[in-house]
């Protein structure tokens, strides 16, 4: 068997563009000088960007703890870290994502206390925290922000937003721009006349009324308008109408239709990245003939004779979760696979913010950690 050592870089760049997941990729660039300087390569970063339209090393993913019951333990109350699925598992192991920095900054027991702040958005290895406040006095709002970067355990405290307004219709707050502490924007959405209905890791959507969809792009800040189609039985109420990115990170519009007994999938022609173009229907998926089998199922569940039976909410990337008004049944749904499985129905609430190791900038840092 030959020496690997004297395999050619450009050779070496081949193997290890074909690794599954960019976690081996990094176990990879720590094996020795050589094979760092190869992965960390300009040549090499621009192949391995280019291919399946780019790929990210998502490490896991943060879920807000319960509110319900104010006798639930701490651990219940604060944020979970979940560890990504085997095939992209990180290198780092999970305690490396603890935020327990944010419960225990100096001059404060609590300086982020889980019982108010909650995640509201994340970008690349950042994790945005945000507590309304409405004071009772007087007319008044506020949003306090905090955004923290978890592998490095370093936090910003922002001034908080205020308004006149006490009940300020608004979505957000988003986080925009790089993917660490030195370059991002923290904003607010639109007020009142748009309605939020959820994100990609490229973009967030409005609803703009009608069958238009408002796409900003989170790294240029550039807006950009889509239509969905007018035939079909577009249900063209907001509430209706939801975002989630596919499998391939790709925006996904879904369709509530038939009091929310059929889900439709719409998506982008592949020119039309994240805003522009007119949505296609992609995929129908019958919520009954997905459901059946499960335990608790119930034929009448899925009878069209009541409005609004169902309510779909965006969990993940790629799942939703269905549940039955009035009804303590849920299911999560795979949308690329049409899977289904029942869960809690508080889980169906449950909506995941996926924290990415920010590579490859700090490459030579995370091989220290492998």
């Amino acid at each position: 068997m030959g020496d690997i050592h004297g395999i050619p870089d450009d050779v070496l760049e081949l193997i290890l563009l074909r690794l599954p997941s960019p976690a081996h990729m990094i176990r990879a660039a720590a094996a020795c000088r050589r094979w760092h300087g190869v992965v960390a390569g300009a040549r090499f970063l621009r192949r391995f960007a280019s291919r399946d339209g780019g790929r990210h090393l998502v490490a896991g993913s943060y879920r807000n703890g319960s509110r319900r019951f104010p006798s639930c333990p701490p651990e219940r109350v604060r944020p979970a870290f979940v560890p990504a699925a085997a095939r992209t598992t990180s290198p780092l192991p999970a305690a490396r994502f603890s935020l327990n920095f944010l419960w225990r900054a100096p001059g404060s027991e609590e300086f982020v206390d889980p019982w108010f702040w909650r995640i509201r958005d994340s970008r690349g290895g950042l994790l945005l925290f945000a507590f309304e406040e409405r004071e009772d006095c007087c007319p008044r709002w506020k949003m306090h922000t905090v955004v923290c970067e978890p592998l490095t355990r370093r936090y910003r405290v922002f001034p908080p937003m205020v308004r006149s307004a006490r009940y300020h219709l608004h979505s957000g707050p988003f986080l925009l721009d790089g993917v660490g502490l030195s370059s991002f924007r923290v904003i607010m959405g639109w007020e009142g006349t748009r309605d939020f209905m959820g994100r990609t890791r490229a973009s967030l959507f409005w609803h703009a009324g009608g069958g238009s969809v408002e796409a900003l792009d989170r790294t240029t800040g550039e807006v950009s308008r889509s239509e969905l189609p007018r035939a079909g039985g577009l249900d063209e109420r907001a509430a209706a109408l939801k975002v989630t990115a596919g499998g391939d990170g790709e925006a996904r519009v879904l369709l509530a239709a038939a009091a929310g007994v059929v889900l439709k999938v719409f998506a982008l022609p592949p020119s039309g990245g994240g805003g522009g173009g007119e949505w296609a229907l992609e995929k129908t998926i019958e919520l009954a003939a997905v459901a059946r089998g499960l335990p608790g199922y119930h034929p009448s569940y899925f009878s069209a004779g009541e409005p609004a039976q169902w309510m779909i909410k965006v969990t993940d990337t790629g799942l939703v979760a269905v549940w039955r008004a009035g009804e303590r049944w849920a299911c999560r749904l795979d949308i690329d696979t049409a899977e289904a499985e029942v869960v809690p129905e508080e889980d169906g609430r449950d909506v995941a913010f996926p924290c990415e190791l920010p590579w490859p900038p700090v490459l030579r840092h995370l091989a220290a950690g492998v």
